[in-house]
């Protein structure tokens, strides 16, 4: 599991969740701009479009977050292979 790039996976979430999460508040501000004029109000899984927004967000940063933690695992046994190595010699 060391050769696959858990940093760079976790970057890519990131940047999915960030405009996925502007895209969910942008439309539900929209919406609900849109829906003050016709006196209703919106809301955040009025249609099909925003609950599946909202699903791949949490899919997305769930992503995130294993690929983080997978990203600092290596990083930290790699740090205690280099220590272990060194103090063998």
């Amino acid at each position: 599991m060391k050769k696959i790039r858990w940093g760079i996976i976790a970057g890519v979430c990131l940047v999915f969740v960030f405009y996925l999460t502007v895209g969910i508040v942008a439309g539900w501000m929209i919406l609900d701009r849109i829906e003050a004029e016709t006196t209703g109000h919106a809301s955040l899984f009025q249609e099909g479009w925003q609950i599946a927004l909202f699903v791949a967000d949490v899919v997305f940063a769930a992503a995130m977050i294993g690929s983080a933690a997978m990203a600092i695992r290596n990083k930290v046994l790699a740090a205690r292979g280099k220590v272990c190595a060194e103090v063998a010699k």
